[in-house]
């Protein structure tokens, strides 16, 4: 297999854009990793005082349900040897980085068509993005009655 038989992906950002690219018109290739593939949630400010608290504990729960449904939704069984969400927490911020790479790994054999990529992006991109939102709408809030 040459180098134009596979496509291969570094980040999140280029599995969506690969994902876009195949909804356009583009062949559908056998996707491979290129090293470790993660996405970076930052939260700032005073809440934030260096340690894993309910919060974030949530959030890190939340994504490996997440990856389990989605494993389970493409008949991969995670009973064993289940890819575990590992989240790096970084000082001065709440910033986890959240590795795909185990995930990834194991639903690249089942990106068979247009749809099961997509389904999948959509699927990581939500899961990425649902904390953010969740957090987004609290603090509305908060603000809100905190105005009242």
């Amino acid at each position: 297999m040459s180098s134009t038989d596979v496509r291969t992906i570094h980040s999140l950002e280029e599995l969506c854009v690969y994902a876009y690219e195949v909804s356009k018109g583009a062949q559908l290739l056998p996707v491979l990793l290129g090293g470790e593939v993660s996405f970076s949630l930052r939260i700032m400010g005073a809440s934030w005082e260096g340690k894993v608290d309910k919060r974030s504990a949530q959030y890190i729960l939340s994504l490996q349900e997440v990856f389990d449904n989605l494993l389970s939704e493409y008949g991969i069984d995670v009973t064993q040897d289940k890819p575990l969400v590992k989240v790096c927490v970084r000082n001065g911020s709440f910033e986890a980085v959240t590795e795909l790479t185990p995930v990834l790994s194991q639903l690249v054999n089942k990106m068979s068509d247009e749809s099961v990529l997509i389904s999948i992006v959509v699927a990581i991109v939500a899961a990425s993005g649902g904390f953010i939102w969740s957090r987004y709408q609290t603090r509305k809030q908060i603000i809100e009655q905190e105005q009242e």
